[in-house]
Parts: structure tokens; sequence; C-alpha cells
């Protein structure tokens, strides 16, 4: 049987033997081999993840018990129509979930998501059994809709489950009551394949394999993949991703609606599943994790970047968007590296190697030093560079020592109109400054600094104080109004 992504070979031998298919699109059959130990006389291998419309040539290869073996050869040329199922892969190359494609279950409000980039953790605590039985479905989950037909997924793991009913695998379902479980699963010491199928919340288990490979590293990936053609049903395991082995083959109908992958435990051991990434293997990501193009933003002065969408690695051709962030007291000045200019925000083309440099520059303050009753003719430091700062001095009438005042400049009204033709509005309302308390002689000292940017040079701001006590009562206000022209 040929479809357009896969082709099932059989065969017949006159005694029990094991079944093996290297297969490929040349002679060198350099797809790999699917191997099943199991000694049979009538055998059948899935080829899983083929190209559409090509020629592909196999060898199979039988060996009975004492050792005798057979080959034979043969080709065929996949369908080019296209595939029907509609699950999307997802390579998890991103610093989220994507929202859009799935729907992240969280029974017991204690699972955690974490991802770095290249993949999806999920973190599943103790305290609870995270479960699906007849009792009810209590995985820590990511589920994607699909529309019901043929398909064929492949998840790959960077874990391996390696303390008791630890577990990780793909979760396939028309509805709570009716889903097909396929994971790897770890019991009674041993390294296990474990599939379930539930139909009306009646489970059937179809198959606990216990693995015959001897240590297996936690750290070690691992692949599972499950096949539907029709009514039929196939699940594969792999420890490379190369050569793969059939689990279990059965016939049962099912109207799919949702697939996704789950992390499970027992209320007293953690597990952590490392999900590298999920695919439908008629549409996976290539490359996978997308090309080593980096994005690399640093910063001089004091801000930050913002990044849209945020991710730690893009394809090459990814659009980006970069705003500048300035710190309190800083100005946005300009981008640098593999950009120029001031635009904000900024789109970027991500290339192999791109590097781009945000340059913040401090804010220019203005600093006055005066007289009682007035504000004095500030001194003003260099654009971006600040002087110390100076002080001012208010009279308060008759208010008693040891009032705490505030100091509001504002724009006064009897001053002439502003030029406000570059759009500075920042002379509207000025900071209020909070005096601790006067001086015995009624007097008050303090710092008025004013932000305007760098581009302001040259304009002619007029501003005023009052002095005003807790109560909003005011004191003072100064006769005079303050002419700044800024260099």
């Amino acid at each position: 049987v040929v479809g357009n992504t896969t082709a099932t070979i059989s065969w017949h031998t006159n005694e029990p033997a094991t079944s093996e298919v290297a297969y490929g699109e040349t002679l060198a059959y350099e797809l790999g081999a699917v191997v099943e130990s199991d000694l049979v006389s009538d055998h059948s291998i899935d080829l899983l993840g083929l190209t559409p419309g090509v020629t592909h040539y196999f060898e199979i290869t039988s060996t009975d018990g004492r050792g005798n073996g057979g080959t034979e050869t043969g080709s065929f040329t996949t369908d080019s129509g296209p595939p029907s199922s509609t699950a999307v892969s997802d390579d998890f190359s991103t610093v989220g979930l994507d929202e859009g494609l799935w729907t992240y279950t969280n029974p017991y409000d204690d699972a955690m998501l974490a991802f770095d980039g290249t993949h999806l953790r999920i973190d599943v605590p103790t305290g609870f059994e995270h479960e699906v039985w007849t009792n009810g479905n209590y995985l820590p989950r990511i589920m994607q809709p699909v529309l019901d037909g043929d398909f064929e997924i492949e998840v790959k793991f960077e874990s391996t489950p390696e303390a008791s009913f630890q577990s990780q695998g793909l979760l396939i379902q028309d509805d709570p009551d009716d889903f097909v479980r396929a994971e790897w699963h770890y019991y009674q010491g041993k390294l296990r394949i474990y599939v379930v199928t539930f139909t009306s919340n009646v489970p059937s288990i179809k198959k606990l394999k216990q693995l015959a490979e001897p240590a297996i590293p936690s750290a070690q990936p691992t692949w599972l993949r499950v096949r539907r053609f029709g009514d039929q049903w196939t699940v594969y395991y792999s420890f490379d991703g190369v050569a793969w082995t059939q689990a279990v083959t059965w016939s049962e109908s099912f109207v799919i609606k949702e697939v996704g992958v789950f992390a499970g435990n027992s209320d007293d051991t953690p597990n952590t599943a490392t999900v590298d990434y999920f695919f439908n293997n008629a549409a996976p990501v290539v490359p996978e994790d997308g090309d080593p193009s980096e994005l690399v933003v640093n910063v001089a002065g004091n801000g930050a970047v913002l990044r849209s969408p945020d991710k730690l690695k893009y394809d090459t051709g990814d659009s980006v968007d970069l705003t500048p962030l300035p710190g309190a007291g800083w100005t946005f000045a300009g981008w640098s590296g593999d950009a120029a200019g001031g635009t904000v925000p900024l789109e970027v083309v991500v290339g192999t190697g791109t590097e781009i440099v945000a340059t913040f520059t401090p804010s220019v303050q203005l600093y006055g030093t005066g007289t009682p009753g007035s504000l004095g003719v500030p001194t003003i430091g260099a654009q971006g560079q600040p002087l110390p700062g100076g002080t001012f001095s208010i009279v308060t009438g008759n208010v008693p020592p040891g009032t705490p005042l505030v100091v509001v400049g504002s724009k006064s009204p009897a001053m002439p109109p502003l030029d406000l033709s570059n759009g500075l509005l920042l002379n509207v309302s000025l900071p209020l400054i909070f005096l601790s308390a006067l001086n015995a002689d009624g007097t008050g000292q303090g710092v008025l600094p004013l932000t305007v940017p760098v581009s302001a040079a040259g304009l002619t701001i007029f501003f005023q104080s009052i002095a005003v006590d807790g109560t909003g009562g005011a004191f003072y206000a100064s006769s005079l109004g303050l002419q700044i022209d800024l260099p």
C-alpha cells in the first residue's frame, strides 16, 4: 500500500523470522531502516515520512531463530497528492507557547511550561497523580485542533523516564472519553512503550512493551510516531530518529479532533519532559529550529530594546520590530551597526549574524541658583551633559519654620506665547519638587530639574514658581517669570 508520504511493505516467510526494511531514494537506502525483532511468518512494515511523487527503493531482510537469513529488493513511487492531515508542526523555537495553535491544559494548576528557544519543557511536580484513566484526564498537556483524516505525527523528546510512573507521549482524541494514548513509560525498573485506547471511557491496552535496551541514559533522546490510515493504527519508537521499531498495530474506528503532547507522573515522583519537536511528517519544520541566524542587539548608555516578536533565535529573513526604551533621564539617540538613523520602531530583516546597537544619551537638564523671592538664571550644561546641580531659594511669607512645602514649576499664562512648532510640550507642566522643611529664616532650598530633548536647542521657555503647603494653600508665587534660552 502506497500513499503520498507512506508505504506498507508486506511479505511472507515459510517459517517465523524477524522483519527489517531498509529504504531510501537511492540504492544506498539512505533513509534508514525499520526493524521488528518478533519472529513472525506474515510481515508488514510501514515506511513513514516519504517524499511525495518520488521513487523509493527498499531491501527486505528476514532472519529466523537459527540465524538463517534472506533478502529481497524492490521499489515503489509515492503518490504526489497533498496530505490530508491538518496537524501543524512546531519545533518550539520561540520563547513562549504559540497560543494561536496550542491550548495548554493544567488540571491541578501546578505544572509549569518553560522554553529555551529550541525546546518545550513540561515540569510536573509531586503532590498529585498526573494521569489519565477512567476517573478523568489529569495530564498537563498541550493540544491543537485537527480535521479528522489520515496522518503521521512524530514527537522527539530530549528526556527519558527513569522513575516509576513517569511518562511522556502523544494524546490523540475525539473527546475526553474517546482517545488514543501512546507514551514512553517507566514501570518496575524498566522503560516501556505503553499504548492504550479509550472508547466511551472504557480502556483497552494495546501494548505494554518492556524494551530490550539495557541501560538508557536519562538524557537519551527518544522518539514516538503514530500513524493512522483509515481505521488502521500503528505506533513506532526510535532511539536515534533513523531506525524505527514497530511497537503495535491494530484496527479501530475513531473521529479525531485534537492531537498533542503530555507529561505525567505519580503523586510522589516529579517528572520533566523536554520536547524538541512535534511534527506532522507530511509537513515538518525544515530546518528544524531554523537557520543558525542570530539577532544581536547591544545597548550603549542607559536603556533597553523591546523586540517583537521576542525570540531567542530567528530564521534568516524573519522580520523583527525594535523599539528603544530609554532609562529615566536618558534619550534615545539612534541606531548603529547593521542599522542607522533614528526610526522608531525599527524594522529589521534578520540575516546571518545581524548586530545592531541602540545608543542612549542623558537628556539636557537645567539647574538654577536664585535669590529669595525669585528664581535666578540657571546654569545650563552642555547637551547631554548636565551640571551637578544648583539650588534655588524661596520665601514663604509668614509660614512657620519647619512647614513642608512643594515648589510647582509651570508655564506662566502671563508670559509670551511659546513656539511649539517643534512639538516640545514638556514646558507645560514641570516636575514637583518636595522640600523637607523650611530653614529657620523661613527660606527653603532644592534642585529644580527640567528635562527636555536635545532637539529643543534654541527654544525659549518661560515658567515661574509657586510655594504651597501640604493642604494646597499657596503662600508665595514669584512675581518674575524666568526666560531660558537653550544653547
